[in-house]
């Protein structure tokens, strides 16, 4: 990342990291979301993850794996602890989230197979031909400097080797298209009130918008900054092998701060709304009103 991004970016994940997890507000925090919609569109099956999917299809039996933007709760833990990979490079910008990784597996069977180190993978050294696999999970959104990093994984794994990604490809700065925000503020008000209310300020929502561009630098230097340059930069470094797209276009912003408000697996009713926004979602991408935002991609 460029100097001030990324400085800003590990400012602002050191902190969460130090601070602990948020008031559950994504829609990737809710289970039911994740297994019904997420799970069915990427793997067929609700109780396959994308990350599993990968395992058995894609990383297998490796070597030496690295993954790019570890955080505190990297996929390289799991690719260890589950023996998918016999070693891990970890890679993050964030001192916090580095200490927390190494403290983690410290003076456990995992200390010598998983290097976390707080480095730059856009101007780091990672030598050439080394990783058996390329692994990333929600982190190239963050990255400004995309093609010094498909340049740099390009060329420290090994020929034939795979990039494995779950990722964030829509919009940059989540600058929602026309027919994103035509669509969404419809799914808004279909909505009975007490689905809408903020969890936060308690307020009901009413309207669906792009958020300010300001306010987005000012929270996080680097969310979304070039994101809907990632799929196309991608195809002039690698070969695609496979791209399992999951929505999320209208889904990831109606249900920011109000998703508290559903309990699906105690009540019916919220399990049945819920079902009619992932098919309202669905019959849009399926029409191309709308392109889905999220995705899990395997290059080679």
């Amino acid at each position: 990342m460029e100097g001030h991004v990324a400085a800003h970016a590990a400012s602002v994940w050191d902190d969460r990291f130090k601070t602990g997890p948020p008031r559950p507000r994504d829609w990737l925090e809710l289970p039911y979301i994740v297994n019904q919609y997420i799970n069915m569109a990427v793997t067929g099956s609700p109780d396959m993850s994308w990350f599993t999917f990968a395992c058995l299809h894609y990383v297998r039996p490796a070597e030496r794996v690295l993954e790019i933007g570890c955080g505190a709760n990297g996929v390289g833990f799991d690719l260890c602890r589950l023996d998918v990979a016999r070693h891990v490079v970890a890679i993050d910008v964030s001192p916090e989230a580095i200490r927390v990784s190494r403290d983690r597996i410290a003076g456990t069977h995992l200390e010598d197979r998983i290097d976390y180190r707080c480095e730059d993978v856009t101007t780091t050294d990672l030598g050439e031909d080394v990783f058996d696999c390329v692994i990333v999970n929600m982190a190239l959104h963050h990255m400004l400097e995309l093609e010094e990093l498909f340049a740099n994984v390009r060329r420290c794994k090994r020929p034939g080797s795979l990039f494995v990604m779950n990722e964030y490809v829509g919009p940059s700065r989540f600058q929602w298209t026309d027919a994103a925000v035509r669509e969404g503020q419809r799914l808004l008000e279909s909505l009975d009130e007490r689905y809408r209310i903020h969890g936060s300020t308690g307020e009901v929502v009413r309207t669906f918008t792009r958020p300010g561009y300001g306010a987005m630098v000012a929270g996080d230097a680097s969310e979304a900054i070039r994101s809907s340059a990632i799929e196309p930069l991608l195809s002039t470094y690698f070969e695609p092998v496979d791209r399992r797209p999951y929505g999320g276009t209208i889904l990831q912003w109606l249900l920011a701060d109000i998703v508290a408000n559903f309990d699906p697996e105690r009540r019916p009713e919220d399990a049945a709304e819920l079902e009619r926004l992932f098919a309202e979602e669905r019959r849009l991408l399926r029409n191309g009103v709308l392109q889905s935002n999220f995705a899990v991609i395997v290059v080679r």
